[in-house]
């Protein structure tokens, strides 16, 4: 759990009222709500600039398995699931919301994740990843307790990659 002090120094850097926040945040670490023994997470998703391109793209070089595409409007609900995992579901989300683009470009250009895949050989993923044509902005490197790299994808993400040491 967050310091007081930490959220709300970050409160005051995004500009929010943090006496009610602040005095929000202090009830209910106080009370006696608590995250139930039953809350998992198990959908996530990402903003894709063009929802068809994710698709090939998490499934065909990444080797994600399609689990929903569903018509919804002028969108698709598009989600995939890890090898033997259909319990954990990633969205690929268009960024149609101006809020959401502006986002993913700010994150991109910062040069920052919006997601960590685990794998077990980092330096093969790397290299089966690199022979597809993926453009990798860090190689293989340790970090503490896990080796990381990061590529983008076609669709306007960082996504990074990450090995427990």
């Amino acid at each position: 759990m967050l310091e007081p002090h930490v959220c709300a120094a970050a409160q005051r850097v995004a500009g929010l009222n943090t006496a009610s926040i602040d005095r929000n945040f202090q009830e209910a670490a106080s009370s006696e709500i608590s995250q139930t023994p039953d809350m998992q997470i198990k959908l996530t998703s990402i903003m894709v600039d063009d929802q068809s391109k994710a698709l090939r793209f998490y499934t065909d070089v990444l080797g994600f398995k399609k689990k929903h595409d569903i018509p919804v409007g002028l969108y698709r609900w598009i989600t995939v699931t890890g090898d033997g995992r259909d319990d954990l579901e990633l969205a690929l989300e268009p960024n149609a919301n101006p809020a959401g683009k502006a986002f993913q470009e700010a994150m991109f250009a910062q040069g920052i994740p919006v997601a960590s895949f685990e794998v077990t050989d980092i330096r093969a993923e790397f290299t089966r990843l690199t022979s597809q044509g993926v453009a990798f902005t860090r190689e293989p490197a340790s970090a503490g307790p896990v080796t990381i790299a990061v590529f983008s994808d076609p669709c306007g993400n960082l996504i990074q990659l990450h090995q427990p040491n």
